[in-house]
């Protein structure tokens, strides 16, 4: 699991790449914020690293990049579905929603320096749902076969993480309060779904800049 967790900035690193060189020949209403995503992303994992190496908190770190994160991702929704009305009035509910759960979250635990958990569990299960309609919506519009289109890869990312990391943030709180060692290899698995999430945007990013420089050669 460890070794896992030493492969995380290099997924990353190599989206950030890949989505770097397909930039100039890209005009998906989505890809800028993703790059922006994965920027953040990746500063967030260098800054949390380098806060572990001193001993220091890093809680509030991934609480300030989960509300960067969200905010991004909602924004990447609707600048791809503009005239959507039932995608934008998700939106506009899942933030709605999401505010007043991480004031009570801060407010009940006194602190920013503890993972605001149940403002990660809602938030992510708001997301992995958005995602899954986007996916919808995706497959409706579509006349390509969805594995061919580089914005499945990416919502499917979405879907996928944010689903299945629920239990994790749900059981992390109590289990670094009573059973630190099961929280610390809670932890870990959280990296392997990061791993997966993370590597499917990188399925995506080479799957466009392959398609882009296709099209580049054409021309």
């Amino acid at each position: 699991m460890e070794v896992v967790g030493d492969y995380k900035e290099l997924v990353l690193l190599a989206a950030l790449v890949v989505w770097a060189l397909a930039r100039r020949r890209t005009t998906g209403p989505w890809y800028p914020w993703l790059g922006v995503l994965l920027l953040a992303s990746i500063v967030a994992e260098l800054m949390g690293k380098w806060f572990a190496a001193y001993g220091l908190n890093n809680h509030v770190l991934y609480n300030a990049y989960f509300v960067v994160e969200f905010g991004v991702i909602m924004v990447l929704l609707c600048r791809t579905w503009p005239r959507s009305q039932v995608l934008h009035r998700m939106i506009a509910g899942a933030v709605a929603l999401l505010f007043p759960v991480l004031v009570l979250d801060l407010w009940l635990h006194g602190s920013v320096h503890v993972l605001v958990t149940n403002a990660l569990i809602i938030g992510g299960f708001l997301i992995g749902i958005l995602a899954a309609k986007a996916l919808f919506m995706l497959v409706q519009e579509s006349d390509v076969a969805l594995h061919r289109l580089p914005l499945f890869w990416v919502l499917l990312s979405f879907m996928v993480y944010y689903l299945t990391f629920i239990p994790i943030f749900g059981l992390y709180n109590y289990l670094s309060q009573h059973e630190s060692t099961v929280a610390f290899e809670l932890s870990n698995f959280n990296n392997v779904l990061f791993l997966i999430r993370y590597g499917l945007v990188l399925v995506g990013l080479v799957l466009l800049y392959r398609q882009s420089a296709m099209r580049h050669d054409g021309q």
